[in-house]
């Protein structure tokens, strides 16, 4: 259904592009989350947010984000996906908050929109797709 990208610049910043089809039309939370396991049908396996530093939920929440709190990926007429963005709140290299802990962590997107504020999730629904962040 996808595939998602991840990259981090000699300044320590993370760049995900993501690319995912065959989704319903409109806006979907996407979100990293603190287990790399995705099993089927429900993804639960995958976990809460990643959350190293125990902030709350949403871009837009005054209290911060989780880690993994990502912007809301749109979906277009066709099914088709595309997010390309810069996180700042996360690592791929070793520290307090990378992406390669020893649970691993996945990218999960769920059925709804994030409203970008309410715990835990922005009620985003359902999970839809994992996939599971492993190093290339």
């Amino acid at each position: 259904m996808g595939l998602a990208n991840f990259t981090e610049d000699a300044s320590g910043l993370v760049r995900i592009n993501v690319n995912v089809s065959s989704l319903t039309p409109g806006l979907h939370g996407i979100h990293i989350h603190n287990n790399g396991n995705c099993t089927r049908p429900s993804f639960i396996s995958a976990g809460e947010h990643y959350n190293p530093l125990s902030i709350e939920h949403g871009l837009n929440n005054p209290k911060g984000s989780h880690a993994g709190d990502l912007p809301n990926l749109e979906v277009s007429e066709d099914g088709m996906g595309h997010m390309n963005i810069t996180i700042t709140l996360m690592t791929l290299s070793p520290g307090p908050t990378t992406l390669f802990t020893a649970n691993g962590t996945s990218l999960v997107i769920h059925a709804n929109f994030d409203d970008e504020i309410t715990n835990p999730a922005g009620n985003s629904g359902l999970r839809v797709i994992c996939g599971v962040i492993e190093k290339k």
